[in-house]
């Protein structure tokens, strides 16, 4: 399983983070970051379309309004996913102990949404 959010919420949440590294952010800093991104999101569909039986994408969202659920059925109904424990690991919570750029108050738990400027 891949989960996946929507790029410009990836962007703006890695600008935050090169933000209290102590990096300004500006428009080559941001271009770098949404092509990163973009490779990223590129392997990804490439990765599902190489393996379609066996990678499921899925946006990180459907974890929380529980969509989650009918897609993994769909993909292997005898696969099992519980919400409240993805961020369960002995990773995870040795991570969230320490105070990094990466690891904020939100961390393990849902995400805000950015919003979106308007294009007129």
């Amino acid at each position: 399983m891949i989960t996946i959010r929507d790029p410009f919420e990836v962007v703006s949440s890695f600008c935050n983070v090169k933000r209290r590294q102590g990096a300004v952010i500006n428009a080559k800093l941001t271009q770098v970051l949404a092509k990163n991104a973009a490779i990223d999101y590129e392997r990804a569909v490439n990765f599902k379309a190489n393996n379609p039986d066996r990678v499921l994408l899925f946006h990180y969202d459907s974890l929380f309004d529980d969509t989650y659920g009918e897609k993994l059925a769909a993909f292997n109904p005898d696969i099992q996913c519980n919400p409240d424990r993805v961020w369960d690991s002995k990773f995870v919570s040795k991570a969230a102990k320490k105070r990094t750029p990466w690891v904020t108050e939100k961390y393990g738990k849902k995400l805000d949404g950015v919003e979106k400027p308007r294009l007129i």
